[in-house]
């Protein structure tokens, strides 16, 4: 679009344009509450307006009559806001060729011509974020998180097999779908317990925002992952496992860059990112600069990992970390006491606890440890991953943990991956 149209267009929309959707958008939905909103973004939940007779199918023929959430950015001549429609443009892009259980999914693009907002109608996953539940009662329960890390590692080993990568796993972009603040299953450690038993089949984890996601060429796959996907590589990392298993220790302090924990985000990047980014001098956006591959969400999945299983950031000493935090909770405790008091829901948020390195599973802790290894030629990959013993997704002998670019045939991934020559990887 040209910079004359879009001034005109945007002279004729108030400031709180933000508010607004594409008009296709606003035809075929109504608003039901405010999910979240940004410098140029917003996200709405939204339901079908009652006068639409039919509805639109989606790509899967599936009728779109329920709630959805409707994410909407901001067209304008600044920079950073078409800094902000690429990374939209981007994340419609990426989640058309996904389809995968545990992966928003989009319902309906909106072309933004001759407005100022593009739209887009993604599938609504109601619950709480990881982030928001680690931060209400601390450490999550061995059962919920191994769960949860199961089907994560499941939907991006999808990813990886298409040569996708999503570049920014973090508790804020995970939902658990069945999940609730006020369920208690969600932090209890035994299977046998029956309310875990009847709710483990209901937690359900869905990947959000793929406004950072890239599609790699294959030479890149290649490159860096298939050195790292034969058999006899994973053979050697699970004899280490094997080796090591007694002597595991999460009480180190994941890597994190100064200049990336200033502006918020950076605590699930794994090294190598943070410390390009920091030497490159470039925020968060600067990644795309980067020469990525996979091993970067994996070390983003460890770091997620270890953050439920033991309730500590992972920019923080675990022991020291929670020493920390019980005397600040025992140099306080009349005042805690006061407000359980006065506010009974304090009384829960009194109880948030942490766990040691020694208190989780050997099996958990040695998934850990590996998926963040420093170096990427000796990290843990996602396809390997499937695995592991706490994960048995898949088995080594499985020839599809070895297949990379497995499903780099596909020609419909022509216009995303870069370098992707259709006389050489056509069926």
């Amino acid at each position: 679009m040209k910079k004359k149209q879009l001034s005109a267009i945007y002279r004729d929309y108030p400031k709180s344009v933000l508010s607004r959707w594409a008009p296709d958008a606003e035809r075929l939905y109504e608003r039901v509450h405010l999910l979240g909103c940004g410098a140029f973004t917003s996200v709405w939940v939204a339901k079908p307006k009652q006068n639409i007779q039919t509805l639109y199918q989606t790509k899967n023929n599936k009728c779109t009559c329920c709630r959805v959430a409707i994410k909407s950015t901001l067209i304008t001549e600044r920079g950073d806001s078409e800094m902000a429609l690429d990374f939209a443009t981007n994340e419609v892009q990426i989640l058309l060729e996904l389809n995968h259980p545990h992966i928003i999914k989009v319902v309906r693009e909106f072309p933004y011509l001759n407005s100022p907002v593009f739209s887009v109608a993604l599938t609504l996953a109601s619950g709480p974020t990881i982030e928001e539940l680690v931060e209400y009662r601390g450490a999550l329960g061995i059962p919920f998180a191994q769960n949860v890390t199961k089907q994560l590692i499941s939907a991006l080993a999808y990813m990886h097999a298409r040569a996708v990568i999503h570049r920014d796993v973090e508790p804020t972009n995970v939902v658990i779908i069945g999940a609730s603040l006020s369920d208690d299953a969600n932090w209890c450690d035994s299977y046998d317990d029956p309310h875990v038993q009847k709710l483990l089949p209901q937690w359900k984890a869905m990947l959000l925002d793929f406004s950072y996601a890239k599609a790699l060429s294959p030479e890149i796959i290649l490159e860096k992952d298939t050195a790292a996907s034969d058999s006899s590589s994973l053979y050697k990392m699970n004899s280490i496992r094997s080796r090591f298993a007694t002597k595991m220790s999460l009480d180190n302090k994941l890597y994190c860059g100064p200049e990336a924990v200033a502006e918020g985000n950076g605590c699930y990047l794994a090294p190598e990112v943070v410390k390009e980014l920091d030497r490159r001098g470039a925020n968060f956006s600067g990644q795309d600069a980067l020469n990525c591959g996979t091993a970067e969400d994996a070390y983003s999945l460890g770091a997620v990992l270890r953050y439920m299983l033991t309730g500590v950031p992972p920019q923080c000493y675990i022991h020291q970390y929670i020493s920390f935090a019980y005397l600040m909770l025992s140099y306080h405790a009349h005042y805690l006491l006061l407000l359980i008091s006065i506010l009974p829901f304090c009384s829960r948020r009194a109880r948030k606890r942490y766990k040691n390195d020694v208190d989780l599973p050997e099996e958990a802790s040695n998934l850990v440890f590996f998926l963040t290894i420093q170096s990427t030629k000796n990290r843990l990959t996602i396809r390997h991953a499937q695995c592991h013993p706490w994960i048995k997704l898949k088995e080594d002998r499985d020839p599809d943990v070895h297949s990379p670019v497995k499903y780099l045939k596909s020609m419909r991934f022509s216009k995303i991956v870069e370098g992707l020559d259709e006389d050489n990887y056509s069926d």
